[in-house]
C-alpha cells in the first residue's frame, strides 16, 4: 500500500501477462517445431458420415452437403463449423448448405453430449481413412503398407470415415484368405497394393490401425509468432463467448474442466508427443491468465478492479471494505472450485 495505484496495477497485472505471453511462445515455437494435424480440419465443412437418429439426419442434412454458415456465422472450414456447433447445445439454428450447386436452409436441433453439453448434430467430415500404425509381421506389413498410407479405396470401393470404421472393418473381416486391392496415396503418388488378410478366430486381419489423412503444420519463425497470435486472441474470444453463454445458462457448467479432466487431457497429450502436450499447456496458461484478470474479489482482477473504483473515487477503500468484498470472493472461488471439482467427479466416473 506504500506504492502508488499504477505500481501496484503493474504488480497485478503482471501475473496473468505472463501467463498469456507464455501462451504464445508455446504456441509459436510448436509452430516452428511442426505439428501434425488432420487435413480436414481446416478443409471446407462438406459432410461424410451422418449418425442414424443423429440430429443433421433427423434434420435432413446429406452426405457431401458442404455447410456454409452456422446460425448465421459463416464458415469457412471444419474447425470453424464445429466450434459454432459446440457454443450451441440443445438450441435450433439454421445451417446454409450447398447441396447439387443449390444452397437452402437447414434448421438443426442441435443436442448436447452426455459427458461436456457441449454441441453435437452426429456427423463425420468426407474424409479417406489413413494408416496410423501397421504392426510387425502382420499380413499389410508384408505387402508394403506404412503408417500415414491414406487409404482411397479397397477393391474399387471408395470407403470414407464411418462411426468406428465399420464398413472397412467388416470388409476385411469377411476377406480371410483373399486378395484385397487396396489402392493407397503416399505422398503425391498413388499406389496398388495388395493385401491378403490373416485369419484369427474365423475373421480377416491386416493388422493396421485406423486414423485420419495428417498433414504437418510448421512454419518460419516470424509467420510462427503471427499464427501463434491469431490462435491465441482467437481461443481468447471463445473463452469469454463460453463464460457468457455460462452465466446466461445457454450452455451447462459440465463444460467446464476440473483436476481430473485436465490431468487427462494432460496425460493423453503427452502420450501423442511434446508438440501436442505443450499446445495443451500453452491453452491451459492462456485461460489461466484471462481468468486471473475476471473482476472476481481475491482474483487480481479483483484487485485490479479495487484500484480502479479507488482511482474514480479519488480515495482508498477502507481496510474493512476491502476485507468484506475479499472475504466475498473467497467463498464465492470456494463454491466455483467445490462445483467444479463434483461436476468433474461425476463427469470422468458417473457419465458413460
Amino acid at each position: 500500500l506504500s506504492r502508488t495505484k499504477f505500481e501496484r496495477f503493474l504488480v497485478l497485472v503482471m501475473g496473468a501477462t505472463l501467463n498469456i505471453v507464455l501462451a504464445i511462445v508455446l504456441s509459436a515455437s510448436v509452430y516452428m517445431y511442426g505439428v501434425k494435424a488432420p487435413l480436414y480440419v481446416t478443409r471446407p465443412a462438406v459432410i461424410g458420415w451422418i449418425a442414424p437418429d443423429a440430429a443433421a439426419a433427423e434434420a435432413g442434412l446429406a452426405m457431401r452437403d458442404e455447410i456454409l454458415s452456422v446460425d448465421g456465422k459463416d464458415v469457412h472450414s471444419w474447425r470453424e463449423m464445429h466450434i459454432q456447433v459446440a457454443l450451441n447445445p440443445n438450441k435450433k439454428i439454421d445451417f446454409k448448405v450447398r447441396r447439387d450447386g443449390e444452397v437452402r436452409v437447414v434448421p438443426v436441433t442441435v443436442r448436447a453430449t452426455a459427458t461436456d453439453a457441449i454441441g453435437m448434430i452426429g456427423i463425420l467430415p468426407l474424409s479417406h481413412y489413413a494408416v496410423s500404425r501397421v504392426t510387425p509381421d502382420s499380413a499389410a506389413a508384408a505387402a508394403g503398407m506404412r503408417a500415414g498410407d491414406e487409404i482411397v479405396s479397397v477393391n474399387g470401393q471408395e470407403l470414407f470415415l464411418d462411426g468406428e470404421g465399420k464398413a472397412f472393418i467388416d470388409l476385411v473381416a469377411s476377406s480371410a484368405g483373399k486378395a484385397l486391392a487396396f489402392r493407397v496415396k503416399r505422398d503425391a503418388e498413388t499406389i496398388d497394393i495388395p493385401v491378403v488378410p490373416a485369419e484369427k478366430d474365423g475373421k480377416g486381419e491386416i493388422g493396421i490401425n485406423l486414423g485420419v489423412p495428417e498433414g504437418l503444420v510448421q512454419f518460419p519463425p516470424m509467420a510462427a509468432v503471427r499464427r501463434s497470435l491469431h490462435d491465441n486472441w482467437e481461443q481468447a474470444g471463445l473463452l469469454m463467448i463460453s463464460l457468457k453463454k455460462l452465466v446466461t445458462r445457454e450452455m451447462s457448467p459440465k463444460t467446464l474442466s476440473g483436476p481430473i479432466s485436465i490431468f487427462k487431457m494432460a496425460g493423453a497429450s503427452l502420450q501423442t508427443g511434446l508438440a501436442a502436450f505443450l499446445s495443451i499447456m500453452g491453452w491451459m496458461s492462456l485461460q489461466l491468465g484471462i481468468i486471473n484478470l475476471l473482476p472476481i474479489p481475491l482474483l487480481d482482477g479483483g484487485h485490479i478492479f479495487i484500484i480502479f473504483i479507488e482511482g474514480l473515487l479519488r480515495r482508498d477503500l477502507s481496510m474493512k471494505i476491502k476485507e468484506r468484498v475479499m472475504q466475498f470472493g473467497f467463498i464465492l472461488l470456494l463454491l466455483i472450485m467445490g462445483g467444479v471439482i463434483s461436476m468433474d467427479v461425476y463427469k470422468n466416473f458417473f457419465v458413460q
